[in-house]
């Protein structure tokens, strides 16, 4: 089963919105941990804080500045890359 190691996911979206879609993927035990980063065209910082409160890792403008979201998602899997090896040596340390 392969599972992605980020989500972009636009907030605006015909028939679900990205929150409702957001809600569904933290609901599912295998997609619940997998970081996420909202995209929007709207204006409003309403939405942007209710992404961040969902639990969203990031929320990026649209238009967006491709060199600033490549770099905020290498940040991403960097902090997935460590977060990962860190439990893998919680893991290993524990069942010593």
């Amino acid at each position: 089963k392969w599972l992605p190691d980020l989500i972009l996911l636009d907030i605006l979206m015909p028939g679900i919105d990205g929150f409702d879609t957001f809600r569904r993927l933290a609901a599912d035990p295998d997609l619940k941990r997998i970081p996420v980063i909202f995209i929007s065209a709207s204006p409003s910082p309403r939405d942007e804080v209710f992404a961040l409160e969902l639990g969203a890792v990031d929320y990026l403008q649209r238009p967006l500045v491709l060199p600033a979201v490549r770099q905020r998602i290498r940040n991403q899997l960097q902090y997935l890359a460590l977060r990962k090896e860190t439990e893998a040596q919680y893991f290993r340390l524990g069942n010593l």
